[in-house]
């Protein structure tokens, strides 16, 4: 499950959640930048490598949203609060039996009831901001270096998450959106699947209080998190 974590610690666990999130749900790309179109319909258009994902979502009702409560009017707009980050649903995916997405099929003979947990993955060579282009290594030799396309991951050093563009079977060619925003390094681990974490602040027009449905369960509405970008 995803939603908003009780703390920054997040093994994919559906205990460390002090609230989950309910469908409808929208992941959007916020892009700066500008486009018009000349007298002749040709498109002039400029953006900038600055990038934000933000979320909107609802909040799955409770009959106990003490915690939800107190981080909603606590947090307001002005503090960024850790959210585990919603994956796409990609065929094939599997998940291991404690919640962890894996970034590939169980590896052959491994049954994944028991495959104990998502392999470290690292981060092969030395990439600097603006790289879009990076390789991934696998210390533990497993052979599970690829990534699906439309995976979200991210780094140990930085919180800004990325999605993957495309990803070759050894790893190499891994092609992110947006750009790095911070240099990376060699044996970096790469964070992925449920334990990709956003910080992420209430949108300035989220209503900060509680709501209730019919005398016990509650009923956010639609709420809406921005990426925290610092």
């Amino acid at each position: 499950m995803y939603g908003i974590l009780k703390s920054t610690t997040n093994t994919g666990l559906d205990s460390e959640l002090l609230a989950t999130f309910s469908t409808p749900l929208t992941i959007h790309s916020n892009v700066t930048g500008y486009a018009s179109d000349t007298v002749g319909l040709h498109r002039r258009a400029n953006r900038t490598q600055v990038q934000r994902w933000e979320l909107t979502t609802t909040i799955a009702p409770s009959d106990n949203a003490t915690e939800f409560f107190v981080n909603n009017v606590t947090a307001a707009f002005d503090t960024p609060v850790p959210i585990r980050f919603p994956q796409m649903v990609i065929p094939g995916h599997g998940k291991a039996s404690n919640g962890i997405r894996l970034s590939k099929k169980t590896p052959v003979g491994m049954d994944m009831d028991t495959y104990p947990d998502a392999p470290l993955l690292t981060v092969s060579g030395t990439f600097n901001p603006g790289a879009s282009v990076i390789a991934a290594q696998d210390p533990g030799g497993l052979g599970r270096t690829h990534f699906m396309i439309g995976e979200f991951i991210q780094f140990t050093n930085h919180k800004k998450i990325y999605v993957v563009k495309a990803c070759n079977a050894d790893g190499t060619g891994l092609v992110l959106f947006p750009a790095l925003r911070k240099q990376i390094v060699n044996g970096e681990p790469i964070i992925y699947g449920d334990r990709v974490t956003m910080m992420g602040y209430y949108d300035l027009d989220t209503a900060f209080g509680i709501t209730y449905q019919d005398g016990i369960l509650t009923d956010t509405g639609s709420v809406k998190f921005v990426e925290s970008l610092t």
